[in-house]
C-alpha cells in the first residue's frame, strides 16, 4: 500500500552534507566576507553565519560550544572569527584562554 503525503511528511529528514557555522564577532566586514565566502561554496556546504551578543574570544567559544550542542552533527565544522586588533597581555591570555576552552 503506496504511503499518504503525511507519512512521507512525519519521517525524519536526513541532512546530506556538513554545514560550516561560522561564528564572528564583527557586525559588518566579517558578516559581509563569510555571506561571499558562503556563496563561493554553497554546492558543497551550507553556511550558516552567526554573530551572537559576545565580544570577548572566550565569550564567542563559549556561544559556539551552546550552538554545537544544540545544532552540531558530528561532520559539521565551527569556525570562531573574531579582531585581535590589541597585542596586548589581556587579549592575549583571552584568547589563550579561548583556545584552551575550544580545545575542551
Amino acid at each position: 500500500m503506496p504511503r499518504s503525503a503525511k507519512d512521507k511528511r512525519t519521517r525524519p529528514q536526513q541532512r546530506i552534507g556538513s554545514r560550516i557555522y561560522i561564528i564572528c564577532e564583527g557586525q559588518n566586514t566579517e558578516v559581509d566576507y563569510f555571506e561571499r565566502y558562503a556563496n563561493l561554496i554553497h554546492d558543497t556546504h551550507t553556511c550558516q553565519i552567526i554573530h551572537p551578543e559576545a565580544t570577548t574570544p572566550e565569550a564567542l567559544v563559549r556561544e559556539t560550544v551552546k550552538i554545537k550542542q544544540l545544532r552540531g552533527f558530528d561532520d559539521d565544522v565551527f569556525w570562531v572569527v573574531f579582531d585581535k586588533e590589541q597585542s596586548s597581555e589581556r587579549s592575549k591570555a583571552s584568547i589563550r584562554r579561548a583556545y584552551e576552552l575550544a580545545l575542551s
